[in-house]
């Protein structure tokens, strides 16, 4: 089966956006941090367009150049997440989500950070022991309605 990376980006985006993620107008044209509120909602689709990609249209989970496109889209997004300056500490605590995930890089930080899933213990536990990650998690949910607080 040929694999034409135009079609697969396609219906990755039509994926996505049945799951409802974008920004809507009036924040994006009226927020201080709108651009960073864009980006980070951005890289929300990207990474999950990526995985509808590999686990629902890609024949067992595809070949590395089949997951270019979305790897693009995913860094354009996290270039404009750390290039641009927070007005406001939502965008800031954006930016603190996005950077906590890529330091840790594991798949219960993205869920965590970026998905706003409940942080897994396993994932507290790693972050108890390492000051300058759990500074960049307390940050992180500033302002949630039911912040994971890391046992001191």
């Amino acid at each position: 089966m040929t694999i034409n990376r135009r079609d697969l980006l396609g219906k990755a985006l039509a994926g996505a956006a049945t799951a409802g993620l974008a920004l809507p107008a009036a924040i994006a044209n009226s927020h201080p941090d709108a651009a960073l509120l864009e980006a980070f909602a951005g890289y929300v689709r990207a990474n999950k367009m990526f995985q509808y990609a590999a686990e629902e249209l890609l024949p067992n989970g595809g070949k590395d150049a089949d997951h270019e496109p979305f790897y693009a889209a995913i860094d354009h997004y996290a270039d404009r997440l750390t290039k641009t300056q927070a007005q406001t500490l939502e965008g800031l605590r954006l930016q603190v989500r996005y950077i906590f995930a890529r330091q840790i890089g594991t798949t219960d930080a993205l869920n965590a950070a970026i998905y706003g899933r409940p942080a897994t213990p396993e994932l507290l536990h790693d972050i108890d022991g390492d000051d300058t990650l759990r500074l960049l998690w307390s940050i992180a949910q500033i302002g949630l309605a039911t912040p994971c607080r890391v046992q001191t």
